[in-house]
């Protein structure tokens, strides 16, 4: 997802910095300095080259990387969560979903009947996200599968040329960052 508005650059700021802080802590110093470049780089249409096999949060690869492997990783969620939403609402309330779905990521003031509710499988791993928006036209229900968008942001990872396994582990990040209970806490 190529940011389009200041609106999306900051939402995917926002769940990039808690996704780096999960993953790279000691990344977090220069995340501001880092996503901004990588904005600047998606706007100029370039796609930096990612590395193969070092891990992330092991400290050996360029923090710039795992920055823009983050964003990657949190623009793919978001838009394949867009995408869903645009589907199952009418074409013309798609950016009222998207500025719900901002409200209940963001942890902004909003309906009480606006969450995020999580079907966890018997490890605890997060299985099913029922996104509940309250729009103008009445409450909205979309529920995905985390593996469906965990495989979105795996593969837009490797299109770029990311591993497998580490785009596997990055996306779960992001799945986890999404399945947050209750995003008002």
């Amino acid at each position: 997802m190529q940011p389009v508005s200041i609106d999306d650059q900051a939402l995917i700021h926002d769940l990039a910095r808690d996704v780096v802080a999960a993953i790279a802590p000691e990344e977090l110093d220069s995340f501001d300095q880092r996503i901004e470049g990588y904005f600047a780089r998606l706007a100029s249409g370039e796609v930096p080259a990612l590395p193969k096999d070092v891990p992330i949060g092991s400290g050996m690869i360029d923090p710039t990387f795992v920055t823009t492997v983050v964003g990657a990783a949190v623009s793919a969620g978001l838009l394949f969560v867009f995408e869903a939403f645009r589907t199952s609402v009418q074409e013309e309330l798609v950016e009222t979903a998207k500025e719900a779905l901002r409200r209940l990521f963001r942890r902004e003031p909003r309906d009480p009947a606006e969450a995020v509710k999580v079907e966890r499988g018997p490890d605890g791993e997060p299985q099913v996200l029922v996104f509940n928006l309250v729009l103008p036209s009445g409450p909205a229900r979309t529920a995905l599968s985390a593996a469906s968008i965990e495989e979105a942001i795996v593969t837009t990872l490797q299109q770029q040329g990311f591993g497998k396994r580490r785009a596997r582990s990055v996306a779960k990040a992001v799945v986890a960052r999404f399945a947050v209970d209750d995003h008002n806490a």
